[in-house]
């Protein structure tokens, strides 16, 4: 079970590669005009701005504040206000 999840996210992986460098050179093909090239660059641009963003927030320090009642929450973009119940300091 656990290797079919792994080979099913490699596989995702790799299709997505596949397709972002099929886009690459279809964006620098001569054959295409230039309204198809556009097409592929604005295609990349979008995964590129994806991409960044979300290893902005990835990359992100994780804000962790121990309320008085011994709560936690957790202020993180994905997670917004997420209350965990009794949380060790």
């Amino acid at each position: 079970m656990i290797l079919e999840i792994w080979y099913d996210i490699i596989m995702n992986l790799n299709d997505i590669l596949k397709t972002i460098n099929q886009w690459k050179i279809e964006a620098a093909c001569f054959r295409n005009d230039g309204w198809v090239q556009a097409h592929y660059v604005s295609q990349l641009e979008k995964i590129l701005e994806e991409v960044l963003s979300a290893l902005k927030v990835a990359q992100e320090p994780k804000n962790i504040k121990v309320l008085d009642t011994e709560e936690t929450i957790i202020k993180d973009p994905i997670l917004k206000n997420l209350y965990i119940d009794d949380v060790e300091s």
